[in-house]
């Protein structure tokens, strides 16, 4: 038998929230537990029946069918740092790692419903104002935390127009210059105060940090979908619910088929196959203008590696109301926009200009 030496630190008779902060402080060699387990243990309390670990679990998904859910909402893919940021966002306007360590068990527990319900305000505002209508067209998940402390502080008021504006405008401001691809928690900091700014109807500043974008920049941007550029251009795309090629039915979007440059969600308006075969190098033939939300059945059944004049004219004898469904993609005019020409140049020339009013629209709103 093998014995092994090692130290334990005693304490009796202390809170549970102190207990978790010593524990952190000297926990510097073992398995180092994440902050969401910390404040599962620093928040629990048996009287209260309140357990953060199964609040998150009903929060995502709600078993028993009782109240709203973030899967009924298609927003299940929130991750638990997510809600802990929103929560430390309402009660200090702060969301650094040592912010939430310092939040009280009991206003923890005295917020948590108030913060959910602003949560579930901020999605409901995602879906429906925005028509951001799954969690996976997110550009960035801590995009919630200015949201939901929006409508935390808003309380029951309803939203005005102008608020609407300046929101959507924040929204896609932050997408646009990539806002949260770093320093995030500094920058929550600044952006809480331009939420507040909001809250007052007035305009918050972006001075010195305005969005400048042409075509050219639009043209050269290489789908991803993990990148928050595109994403913001899909989440634009979302907005004016994309119809069938085929049918005209509105395109039922899924955060499992998002994943993916594959998915099956996604498809290459001008195949990058059939642009390979043009002699159009990779990068080019990759990007997001070239970019339209379709059905599931139509990319990988029937359109495959075609080009564009010669599939769009079998769906315009079937369809009558084709020209309908093709603005909904922001694709204007069939010929025009150099498709039955199966002319890429045009193309990606004509949709950047449309996919560039709709951006400069939100980003610099008439208010």
């Amino acid at each position: 038998m093998i014995g092994y030496d090692f130290s334990t630190i005693v304490i009796n008779d202390y809170p549970i929230d102190i207990a978790c902060e010593v524990f952190t402080r000297i926990n510097t060699g073992g398995e180092e537990l994440t902050l969401f387990e910390i404040m599962v243990a620093k928040t629990y309390d048996q009287d209260r029946g309140f357990d953060l670990s199964e609040k998150y679990e009903y929060l995502v998904e709600n078993e028993d069918e009782k109240g709203k859910d973030l899967k009924s909402a298609n927003y299940d893919t929130i991750p638990e740092i997510t809600v802990l940021q929103c929560v430390s966002a309402c009660l200090c306007q702060q969301i650094r790692r040592q912010d939430i360590l310092k939040l009280k068990k009991k206003e923890f527990i005295d917020i948590w419903e108030h913060v959910k319900s602003a949560l579930f305000d901020a999605v409901d505002y995602l879906r429906s104002n925005l028509r951001v209508v799954v969690s996976g067209l997110l550009p960035y998940n801590t995009l919630l935390v200015p949201l939901t402390y929006f409508f935390f502080k808003n309380k029951s008021h309803v939203i005005t127009v102008r608020q609407d504006k300046l929101l959507t405008q924040y929204f896609f401001w932050a997408t646009f210059s990539n806002r949260f691809s770093s320093s995030v928690e500094a920058k929550i900091t600044v952006d809480l105060k331009r939420i507040d700014e909001i809250l007052k109807g007035s305009k918050p500043t972006y001075l010195n940090e305005e969005i400048n974008l042409n075509v050219d920049v639009l043209k050269v941007h290489k789908f991803a979908t993990g990148d928050a550029f595109c994403k913001g251009i899909l989440c634009i795309l979302s907005y004016f619910e994309p119809r069938s090629f085929a049918t005209n039915k509105v395109v039922i979007l899924d955060n499992s088929w998002l994943k993916r440059s594959t998915s099956k969600n996604y498809h290459h308006f001008f195949p990058k196959s059939y642009l390979k075969k043009q002699g159009v190098e990779d990068g080019l033939a990759n990007s997001v203008l070239n970019i339209t939300i379709v059905d599931a059945h139509i990319n990988q059944n029937e359109i495959k590696a075609k080009s564009p004049s010669v599939y769009m004219k079998k769906f315009a004898m079937s369809n009558s109301k084709i020209n309908v469904a093709m603005q909904t993609h922001l694709i204007d005019d069939l010929i025009s926009f150099g498709v039955y020409d199966d002319n890429y140049t045009r193309f990606l020339y004509q949709r950047g200009q449309r996919i560039l009013q709709e951006i400069n629209d939100r980003v610099y709103p008439n208010l």
